[in-house]
């Protein structure tokens, strides 16, 4: 057996191939075009492998990506594309190449990894189902009609008015502009359509969405992503819909994006479900992200976060604050704290009654987990 290892550029097209193979049913290369942040000679050294008798058999990859979350730069990974030949399967390869990505991630000093996807494979080496989202479903009929709205689809040339507006978004990925020109051309190959949204010529919004394939049933399209100006965004759905025969669209709205989520309320005849983002997380060292998160959460606490200290131990992390400390060894209970659950939302309001250090977890936690979007990485 020859691995886990990184991949070389001469192996590249041999992967793509047998990417694709696995997940489409023959060889090719349309998962690189759809997917091209991710399968690109720059990324060699995170795309994982294992081979037998020169074949490659086994396969992970991951993308290094820098978050914002509550105004902080938190270093961390997107994971996908885990698969292994259907022969090979069962012989605990594709385990062996995440624990790799893991070592590596820590090596690296990256804090949390998200995985598209929530496999037993997945939940076994300890991510979970965490973070919190709200799922809106907008009927055409619902949908406001906006005045001097110009909605238009998203070309290249139209990609700094995308960089811009996604960075007004938190939390969010860091994107530059060639980043952007790469995700818009994945996204289009992928059947994404992209839409910006023009105010007296000038563009406030964006979002982009796909149509569902199956002509049975409503034709609701899933929107995997947006930016911008929300009242704007709003006032252009009506027209959208019109134009693409959709009979609805669905947002899913994080907590935090708490002026949208109302106004989707108002619009929307069936209530937003409070639900978990698709995917699991880790959290890969608990004091490092907290280090990072420092003064977001400083602000959170009102200066009570600064008495609290954070060590790793044999076991997982320990917090402590005065005379009290709690041992964190859960990797899923670590996530769950870190970015919430739905489950725990009820509890939200229950903070007073709680010892000093729970206090302080409770006022400080959960922080929202970035979605994905665009930089997702499938499977």
């Amino acid at each position: 057996m020859d691995g886990p290892r990184s991949l070389l550029s001469a192996e590249f097209d041999d992967l793509v191939s047998t990417v694709n193979e696995i997940f489409r049913g023959r060889p090719g290369d349309q998962i690189a075009e759809e997917f091209p942040h991710v399968y690109t000679l720059t990324n060699l050294s995170n795309l994982k492998i294992i081979k037998k008798d020169g074949r490659i058999i086994s396969h992970a990859g991951f993308l290094p990506r820098l978050a914002s979350i509550l105004g902080c730069a938190v270093p961390s990974a997107s994971v996908g594309f885990v698969c292994t030949r259907k022969e090979e399967r069962g012989k605990g390869y594709a385990s062996l190449l995440l624990r790799d990505c893991m070592r590596e991630m820590e090596r690296r000093g990256l804090d949390f990894l998200y995985i598209s996807g929530s496999r037993d494979l997945y939940l076994r080496l300890g991510a979970a189902r965490a973070g919190i989202t709200h799922r809106c479903t907008l009927g055409r009929l619902e949908a406001p009609k906006g005045r001097e709205i110009l909605v238009e689809e998203a070309l290249e040339r139209d990609a700094q008015d995308l960089t811009r507006l996604h960075s007004q978004e938190s939390p969010r990925y860091f994107r530059n502009l060639t980043m952007t020109k790469t995700l818009l051309k994945g996204a289009q190959i992928r059947g994404c359509r992209t839409l910006v949204v023009r105010r007296n010529g000038h563009p406030s919004s964006y979002l982009s969405f796909a149509i569902p394939r199956s002509p049975k049933g409503s034709k609701v399209a899933m929107v995997q992503e947006y930016a911008g100006s929300r009242e704007a965004l709003l006032e252009s759905l009506s027209s959208v819909m019109k134009a693409f025969d959709l009979d609805g669209m669905t947002f899913d709205v994080q907590p935090h994006d708490r002026e949208f989520l109302n106004v989707l309320k108002k619009h929307c005849s069936i209530p937003p479900t409070s639900r978990l983002p698709e995917g699991t997380v880790r959290v890969l060292n608990l004091p490092r992200l907290i280090g990072r998160l420092t003064p977001a959460l400083e602000e959170k606490s009102n200066g009570l976060f600064r008495k609290l200290k954070t060590e790793p131990e044999a076991r997982g992390f320990r917090l402590s604050l005065g005379g009290e400390s709690r041992l964190f060894s859960d990797p899923m209970g670590i996530a769950d704290l870190v970015f919430g659950h739905p489950s725990k939302e009820a509890n939200a309001t229950a903070k007073e009654t709680r010892l000093k250090l729970g206090t302080l977890l409770d006022h400080i936690f959960p922080v929202p987990l970035v979605w994905s979007g665009w930089d997702c990485v499938l499977y």
